[in-house]
């Protein structure tokens, strides 16, 4: 075996959405392992502690976060750097802020019970930060 990855998804996915990454990533010799959160019901406030707790029962040598999973996964190691986990891969997430995040936030779901989840996961894109030059 090459290492132990835990997958963790992005925003409006489930678990079993990285279930095919996890399959290749078995072809290829690694151990995988599904991480999943409620997105729009906890949001990463209540998955990165969730994930910090995961990593210390059952400790990863990689993590590979689709999308806002790949910021919950910085996250929990930021908020606990304790933990060892070598290797972070982060696929098509907002490391820099999201501006079609936020603009969809406001029209998506404007109604006031739509605006806690969409808090809840923008607070992890972080600001936008400007490129450089600009």
């Amino acid at each position: 075996m090459t290492g132990k990855v835990l997958l963790v998804h992005g925003l409006l996915n489930a678990d079993s959405w990285l279930r095919p990454l996890a399959a290749r990533l078995r072809r290829q010799g690694f151990e995988t392992e599904l991480f999943g959160y409620s997105s729009l019901l906890d949001g990463p406030q209540r998955a990165v502690p969730r994930l910090v707790d995961r990593l210390r029962q059952s400790p990863a040598d990689a993590l590979l976060g689709h999308s806002l999973g790949g910021l919950i996964a910085l996250e929990s190691l930021r908020s606990a750097p304790d933990l060892v986990v070598p290797r972070v891969v982060c696929l098509g997430s907002p490391l820099r802020g999201s501006l079609t995040a936020r603009n969809l936030a406001g029209r998506v779901c404007p109604a006031p019970a739509c605006r806690a989840p969409r808090r809840r996961s923008a607070s992890a894109a972080g600001p936008r930060r400007p490129r450089s030059g600009a």
